[in-house]
Parts: structure tokens; sequence; C-alpha cells
């Protein structure tokens, strides 16, 4: 997610204080668990410029929308989702040669 942050922070708008640099990636959602098991990661703007992220992504009444986080991540979906589940494979066969092996060991 690292290279879509990266271009949120460069496409957000300027005249908005410290929008740029409050977009962040975390695996700690607001306001959401996760089920036991489960991995998510949140990519978003820090808890203090919320609602001026939001207002500048979807606009208002008093404020067309200036989107900058979609066009971060619709040309590099792709890429990231591939190097993501890359990377859970990955962990997926270790964790099965991990359990295979205990399994011998019994």
């Amino acid at each position: 997610m690292e290279p879509v942050r990266a271009k949120a922070e460069q496409l957000a708008p300027t005249d908005t204080g410290d929008l740029a640099i409050a977009v962040s990636i975390s695996s700690k959602a607001r306001k959401r668990r996760a089920p036991p098991g489960t991995v998510e990661i949140y990519m978003g703007v820090e808890t203090g410029q919320g609602q001026v992220g939001s207002n500048q992504e979807f606009g208002n009444v008093n404020h067309a929308a200036q989107p900058f986080m979609r066009p971060a991540w619709n040309p590099m979906r792709y890429q990231v989702l591939d190097v993501f589940g890359g990377r859970m494979m990955e962990e997926v066969e270790k964790s099965a040669r991990r359990a295979a092996k205990r399994a011998a060991k019994r």
C-alpha cells in the first residue's frame, strides 16, 4: 500500500493544510472489529484530518469533490493486490510446512 499512500499524498489538494501528510496506513481500522484470524489493512486520513479528507474526496454542499484517494488507488490496485496475494501465498505455504512438520513429529 505504500506506493498508493505516496500517490495519495502527492494528489492531495495543497490548500487543505496538513491533509497530504495525514494519509496513513494501519492494520487498525476505525470503528470496526475484524473477526478473529483475519487481517485488514486500512489506508486513510488520520483522525484529526478525517472530516477534511472526506470532504475533499467526496465533496459536500459547499465544496465540490477533489478526489485524491481513489485516483491514487485505481491505477495501482492490481499491482498492489498481486503483491499482497503473492506475500499471502508465501505465508500460507510457510504455515502449511510448519503444520506438516508438527504432524510428522506426532
